[in-house]
C-alpha cells in the first residue's frame, strides 16, 4: 500500500510537527510519499475556491506543475490524501480516477470556513474526513459532507503530535507535581475576544498567549461585528474594559519550544471555538499535557471525551467561570479529570493512532468500491 500524503502548512509553528508526524508514520511501516503542496506552490494559505478555479482554467504553471508531479506519483501509488487545506481542483481530482488511485480529503472545518475548505471539494473525492464533530447544534460535520455530495464521510480526530506533549509524563506526575498557573488560553482572539475579556476579569491571574492580538485583529476585523465589544470605538470603551484590553493587545506568542513546558505548569486550560466543533489542536494538546480541559462545543465534545470524567464542557462564560472557581478549590477532583483526559488522549488520540484508524476506514471504503487489491498485487485487508 503506497500513499501520497499532500499537506501544506508552511507556518513555522506547525511545520515541524507535520514533518515529525510523517516521519513517525513512515517509521511505523507506512509507505508514504510526502508532498508539501503549499511550499511547492509558494503560498501561505490555500486559494479561495474561485481563485483556484481561475488559476486552473488559466493554466497556472505552478499549479499544473504540482498536478503533474501528483499525476506521475499516482501511476504507482494506491491512495492520495490531501490534508491541512485543499489546493486541488475538483476536475483534477476526478481525473485521477484514470490512475486507479483512491482519493481522500481531510478538512479542518470550523463551520464558518466550510464554504472555503470543504463544501466546494468533497464531492470530487472518493472519501472525505472531517476533523470537527458538529457543523451546527443538530448536525454532524460528516452528515453535512454527505449532503454536499461526498461519497463517503468519516471523522478523523485531529489528535496530538508527539512533539507537542511530554511523552515521559505519567499520571503519577499529574497527581503529585505542583502546577503554579491556574488558567491558560493559547490561541487567536478572533470572535472569542469578549469571552476572554470576561474570563480575564474574573481571573486576573489567567495566562494568555497567541498571535493576532493587535488592535486591528481584536476590534477592526471583518468579524468584529460578532463580538460583544466589536461595535465600540477604542475611545468609547468603558475604562475597566479598556484597561483590560490594553493589556490583552500586548499578548505575546508562545515559542513552540516553550509551549509544552509551560502547559506542564497549568491546572486548567480553556478551549474556545468560533461556534461549533470541537476541531482545534487545543482539544487534544491540553489533556496530553495533563491540563484539565474546559471546552465549549457541548453538542460535540461527547464524541471525543467522556464529559465530566475526561474533560468538562461549558455552555456559557458564566458557567465556565463557576466551573473554574470550583475546580481551583477542589484540586483533587481537577487532577482526576486531568489524569483521565491525559490517559485517553495519549492512548487513542496520538497522531499515529488516529492515522492508523483513518487508514482502516480508507481501506473499508476501497473494499466498498470494489477495490480488492493494491497495485503491487497485495490484497486490501481491514
Amino acid at each position: 500500500m503506497k500513499i501520497i500524503y499532500s499537506w501544506g502548512q508552511p507556518d513555522r509553528t506547525i511545520r515541524p510537527f507535520l514533518q515529525a508526524e510523517v516521519r513517525e508514520w513512515i517509521n511505523a511501516g507506512y509507505d508514504i510519499t510526502p508532498v508539501r503542496d503549499r511550499e511547492e506552490l509558494g503560498i501561505l494559505t490555500p486559494w479561495p475556491p474561485q481563485e483556484l478555479d481561475r488559476l486552473y482554467r488559466n493554466g497556472d504553471e505552478r499549479l499544473l506543475g504540482l498536478y503533474d508531479r501528483v499525476n506521475r506519483l499516482a501511476e504507482t501509488h494506491d491512495i492520495f490524501i490531501t490534508n491541512h487545506g485543499n489546493v486541488y481542483h475538483p476536475e483534477f481530482v476526478k481525473s485521477l480516477k484514470d490512475k486507479k488511485i483512491y482519493t481522500v480529503i481531510c478538512s479542518a472545518d470550523d463551520p464558518e470556513g466550510s464554504d472555503y475548505c470543504s463544501r466546494p471539494y468533497v464531492h470530487a473525492f472518493d472519501h472525505s474526513f472531517a476533523w470537527a464533530v458538529n457543523f451546527d447544534r443538530d448536525t454532524r460535520m460528516t452528515e453535512k459532507f454527505l449532503q454536499w455530495g461526498a461519497r463517503k464521510a468519516d471523522w478523523w480526530p485531529y489528535g496530538v503530535w508527539t512533539d507537542s506533549y511530554k511523552p515521559a509524563l505519567t499520571e503519577e506526575d499529574i497527581y503529585n507535581h505542583k502546577r503554579d498557573i491556574d488558567l491558560i488560553y493559547v490561541g487567536y482572539p478572533s470572535t472569542k475576544l469578549a469571552r476572554i475579556v470576561e474570563l480575564k476579569k474574573a481571573f486576573p491571574q489567567m495566562a494568555i498567549y497567541g498571535h493576532g492580538w493587535k488592535l486591528k485583529s481584536c476590534l477592526g476585523s471583518p468579524v468584529a461585528h460578532r463580538m460583544k465589544y466589536g461595535s465600540w470605538s477604542r475611545k468609547a470603551l468603558p475604562a475597566s474594559v479598556k484597561a483590560l484590553l490594553m493589556g490583552l493587545w500586548r499578548v505575546k506568542q508562545m515559542p513552540v519550544a516553550e509551549l509544552v513546558p509551560f502547559y506542564q505548569r497549568c491546572k486548567i486550560g480553556i478551549n474556545m471555538h468560533l461556534s461549533f466543533g470541537p476541531s482545534n489542536i487545543r482539544t487534544y494538546q491540553l489533556p496530553a499535557n495533563g491540563v484539565m480541559q474546559l471546552c465549549d462545543c457541548p453538542e460535540g465534545l461527547g464524541q471525543v471525551f467522556k464529559v465530566g470524567k475526561e474533560a468538562l464542557v461549558y455552555h456559557s462564560i458564566e458557567e465556565a467561570i463557576e466551573l473554574i472557581k470550583y475546580y481551583l478549590e477542589h484540586d483533587d477532583e481537577r487532577k482526576e479529570i486531568a489524569a483521565a483526559g491525559f490517559r485517553r488522549t495519549v492512548q487513542d488520540y496520538n497522531r499515529l493512532a488516529t492515522f492508523s484508524e483513518a487508514i482502516q476506514n480508507i481501506k473499508k471504503g476501497m473494499l466498498q468500491d470494489g477495490i480488492k487489491f493494491f497495485k503491487d498485487g497485495s490484497p486490501v485487508k481491514v
